[in-house]
């Protein structure tokens, strides 16, 4: 049932990437102004971290838009501790995982972004499914196999999982992009 679940999880994703056109814009770190944020943490420290992320973006002045993917068991830790964050769960979702029509949903993949910044740092086929849906003009992940086929920039670091580390390498590589000499 499983390799069923993956082999459909796979084909939506890609029939979504080539049905989905955009047009990517690369800006520099200083001409962004919205950032969409997907993540999926799974304990208290993944909470701050991200939270940690939302703030440094914010002491740069960028709107940032967070979709938070969680368990039930963290649920209520997430939204009564961040109130401006959106989210959804398993419950959310159809049998394979893919997001059903949702106000918050669809209001986040339907919003012009400037980047579109995947935290999720494993394989989460509902965030994988906004990811692809989404308008963003530019979409960084964390390098992987995922990342290769739909993200427009890729970034790796020393730890794969430390969103901190990722965050201030995108940063400093979207500072150097597109800079006036």
């Amino acid at each position: 049932m499983n390799l069923i679940k993956n082999y459909i999880q796979k084909y939506s994703l890609k029939k979504t990437y080539r049905t989905n056109q955009r047009d990517v814009l690369i800006s520099n770190f200083y001409s962004i102004k919205t950032i969409g944020l997907l993540s999926n943490p799974k304990n208290e420290a993944e909470i701050f971290e991200v939270d940690k992320v939302l703030k440094l973006f914010k002491e740069h002045n960028k709107e940032v838009t967070p979709l938070i993917y969680f368990d039930k068991q963290i649920e209520n830790d997430i939204f009564t501790k961040n109130i401006d964050w959106s989210g959804f769960g398993k419950e959310n979702c159809n049998w394979f995982g893919k997001p059903k029509k949702d106000i918050n949903i669809s209001r986040f993949i339907n919003k012009e972004l400037d980047i579109l910044i995947d935290l999720s740092f494993s394989k989460n086929y509902s965030l994988q499914s906004v990811f692809v849906q989404s308008k963003a003009q530019l979409k960084i992940m964390p390098t992987s196999n995922l990342s290769k086929q739909f993200a427009d920039l890729m970034i790796e670091t020393p730890n794969p999982n430390d969103k901190t580390a990722f965050t201030n390498e995108l940063i400093h590589y979207l500072k150097i992009i597109n800079k006036d000499l």
